[in-house]
């Protein structure tokens, strides 16, 4: 689910962008980088036909990563400025924790099913990098 211009209100164009606001944009702009970076270093290994043991390490960490993402949206809900796009990252991060679920649940010596899972859990990185950006307009990066 891409994010739009329309998803919230930037710090610029509100008065309701608030410091306790601005901070847990901040906490999940980091997250969110920490999500996209390990989407790309899991396609590099998935791309280098690594072993479904690495993978399963890779996605353990994203998992974390992405519950992390889930808690800062949480709290991102709270405000009427961001709460519709905290309901959008809510989504894709259920969606990524859904698919490293599966992916997790894979054989560890079925090498081939586990590159394959990696990369459907890759392919979503474009709805993370659209709310990347979403996130840094409205902390006003």
């Amino acid at each position: 689910i891409p994010a739009t211009s329309s998803t919230a209100i930037g710090p610029s164009s509100s008065p309701q962008i608030t410091p306790a606001l601005t901070s847990d944009l901040r906490v999940t702009l980091a997250v969110d980088q920490r999500v996209l970076a390990a989407l790309a270093e899991l396609d590099a290994d998935v791309k280098a036909g690594a072993t479904g043991g690495v993978l399963a390490l890779q996605l353990q960490q994203l998992n974390q990563f992405v519950g992390q993402g889930r808690e800062a949206a949480a709290r991102l809900a709270d405000y009427p400025p961001t709460s519709v796009v905290a309901g959008t990252l809510a989504t894709a991060y259920g969606s990524l924790r859904q698919s490293i679920n599966a992916a997790l649940s894979i054989t560890l010596s079925d090498d081939r099913a586990y590159r394959a899972a990696a990369a459907g859990i890759v392919a979503q990185k474009g709805t993370v990098t659209d709310l990347d950006a979403e996130l840094q307009r409205l902390t006003g990066g």
